[in-house]
């Protein structure tokens, strides 16, 4: 058992904290004069987790599963248990590794203290926050969290990402000028001077920053507001050992200012490894040490498993709690012995201690009235709004192609259908032209919106469960930001066209279907955001966006006469855009067109063969084209603009309180 009189041994695990001390070191930071003056609390983390994951099933072990397990689908389904009861404390001013073997647990664990990328894991944790149950919400309004695999707008600068950050992280207290004063500290905290004005970069698709830049600015991203709990996913990952000495060094700092900093590391090297003053070591999903670093060897040593001189401890640890598949029998006995043996001992039975004493001197954290985010809406949309134009001009290469594409398709299509006859030849053509135009209205940026928004989404997932700011904002600055895009191509695409193949000569008319095709377009780009909204991936967003979009382009009139549509079909035409626009375009082509002349007729006899038409009004009773109906038309056009939009806004919102 434990004895409570023996305290010198378990300095860092003193339950009480110095609010004096902690001041002092908040006020001298190691950042140098830092502009940040708002004293957060000191916060200690505690858990108790388990955690399993359903085991997948062949087809074939499914079907004979269901059959085996009757009506009860729990008998049938199996689990693997990742965590079983791992316990913790992390308190103020520690610097806290959490480490093991491969596949021990280490990124579930702190995926799960973080309410984080938990996914379809079933959990059963028991996380306080100076003994006051957390949530989701709670969690990331005290905590910043570096993710292993780094996102960002690949286009910005280091600097003008930093400034977009700060400026959301930093609330309405903080000046314009102390904000960036705040982006000047962090780049020179993390050592990105010289990589400042360097573009982030994508991959092989634009160079830019090296991955272990990317880790830097990951990290700093996180750090700006200064918050008393931090979460490191292998932070060091992909940096040499003098980055990381360097990264953890800053990690060091900010622990001895009075903040806790929990991280997973990989192999760290001796000298990085002694900055770390608590470690979390498990082994195949279980605590197989808790407790300050110091101390590790000698609890090593005790139980059979010294410290080799001039070896590495990190190594020695993570080496000794392996798994190989050589002897994988034997090595989960001897993982097992070493697990049994740290829940029987002192520091186990501190831990447990101090856990109870911090539970039953809940903190009241005082934070009922504290905004979810930092910054107003309106400030979120002005610094998102300045994000996006920043985005857009920096990347002119694909506003260039999408520019040169419609231009080239226009020409071409112009081309084919140059100067059309105005005989019942020409009618035909002038069907066939319109049906090409609208076709390219729809697909051609239709595409352009599914082939990149989905792709959006994942950061701005990401960015908005950290409450750097909501979805509503982001949602109407890409509303605003590119509806000017789908107007002004769009318009070039039809006054080529129209005007090249002489669809009527007409300017009034001309203007008329510009401004149908270009409601057209925005009603398709609704649409793309809707099915980019729905889709979980970018595959599954192209995969939906034909199937659904052929049944609306079958009955819209091009294929298929109106008067033809069989009445168990009769409803997709009404929710068709294509069928709507068709009409209104159609009725604007041909309603003052009082005589269509025939190369067939012969003398002044009346020509009944197929195609021709005495005047624009036969030909629009003959396909069913209405004028009377083109209030309604334009209503519905309308209707469906904003309705795909809502659609699309209201399943963002339920992604994001779901995930």
């Amino acid at each position: 058992m434990y004895n409570q009189d023996n305290n010198q041994s378990y300095q860092y695990y003193n339950p009480t904290f110095n609010n004096q001390e902690y001041d002092q070191k908040t006020n001298n930071l190691a950042y140098g004069t830092s502009v940040l003056r708002e004293k957060s609390i000191p916060i200690t983390l505690t858990w108790n987790v388990n955690a399993w994951a359903k085991i997948k099933r062949s087809l074939k072990e499914t079907i004979q599963g269901r059959f085996c397990a009757g009506e009860d689908d729990e008998e049938f389904e199996e689990y693997k248990q990742l965590l079983t009861n791992v316990c913790g404390i992390a308190k103020p001013g520690s610097l806290c590794a959490i480490m093991g073997a491969s596949g021990a647990g280490k990124t579930t664990l702190l995926n799960i203290l973080n309410f984080r990328n938990i996914g379809k894991l079933e959990t059963e944790a028991d996380i306080k926050i100076n003994g006051v149950p957390v949530d989701w919400d709670m969690i990331t309004r005290y905590s910043g969290f570096v993710q292993q695999d780094d996102l960002f707008n690949g286009v910005l600068t280091v600097r003008e990402h930093l400034t977009f950050v700060t400026m959301l992280k930093l609330g309405s207290s903080y000046t314009r000028e102390e904000r960036y004063q705040r982006v000047d500290e962090i780049i020179q905290e993390v050592n990105l001077i010289k990589a400042e004005d360097t573009i982030i970069g994508m991959g092989d698709k634009m160079k830019g920053l090296s991955g272990g830049e990317k880790r830097r600015l990951a990290y700093a991203s996180e750090i700006i507001n200064n918050p008393p709990l931090l979460f490191c996913d292998e932070p060091t990952s992909g940096l040499d050992s003098s980055m990381a000495q360097s990264l953890v060094e800053s990690m060091r700092r900010l622990a001895d200012s009075g903040k806790t900093v929990i991280c997973t590391i990989h192999q760290p090297s001796s000298q990085t490894f002694e900055m770390f003053d608590s470690l979390v070591i498990l082994a195949e999903g279980r605590l197989a040490y808790l407790g300050p670093n110091n101390q590790a060897p000698n609890y090593f040593e005790r139980i059979g498993y010294p410290v080799p001189r001039l070896y590495n401890p990190a190594d020695h640890y993570i080496q000794s709690l392996a798994v190989s598949p050589q002897d994988r029998e034997n090595d989960l006995l001897r993982v097992r012995g070493i697990t049994d043996q740290f829940e029987k001992s002192d520091l186990y039975a501190k831990m447990m201690y101090d856990i109870q004493l911090n539970d039953s001197q809940p903190m009241n954290l005082e934070d009922d009235d504290t905004p979810k985010y930092n910054t107003g809406y309106r400030s979120q949309f002005g610094w998102l709004l300045w994000r996006q134009i920043k985005l857009d001009l920096k990347n002119p290469l694909a506003t260039k192609v999408v520019l040169i594409q419609t231009i080239v398709v226009s020409v071409f299509l112009g081309l084919i259908f140059l100067r059309l006859e105005k005989n019942e030849i020409g009618v035909q053509n002038r069907t066939g032209s319109l049906f090409i135009i609208i076709m390219q209205c729809n697909f051609g940026f239709l595409f352009g919106v599914v082939n990149t928004f989905p792709t959006d989404l994942i950061l701005v997932y990401r960015e908005s469960k950290n409450q750097l700011y909501s979805i509503t904002p982001y949602y109407l600055v890409k509303q605003v930001a590119e509806f000017p895009k789908y107007v002004i191509f769009p318009a070039i695409l039809i006054t080529i066209c129209y005007w090249m193949s002489g669809l009527n000569d007409n300017f009034g008319v001309f203007v008329q279907i510009l401004f149908t095709l270009i409601l057209c377009t925005q009603v398709a780009v609704s649409y793309g955001l809707f099915i980019s909204a729905l889709a979980p991936n970018l595959e599954a967003a192209l995969a939906m966006v034909v199937p659904i979009m052929m049944p609306l382009l079958i009955f819209a009139g091009f294929f298929l006469n109106d008067v033809g549509v069989p009445d168990y079909f009769i409803w997709l035409k009404y929710i068709s855009w294509f069928f709507y626009t068709n009409e209104i375009c159609n009725v604007y082509l041909w309603r003052d067109v009082k005589n269509i002349p025939c190369t067939k007729k012969k003398n002044n006899d009346t020509c009944g063969a197929f195609g021709c038409f005495e005047s624009g009004q036969e030909f629009l009773d003959a396909n069913g084209f209405k004028e009377k109906m083109l209030p309604l038309d334009f209503v519905v056009l309308i209707l469906l603009f904003f309705a795909f939009r809502i659609l699309a806004y209201i399943i963002l919102r339920i992604k994001l309180s779901r995930s």
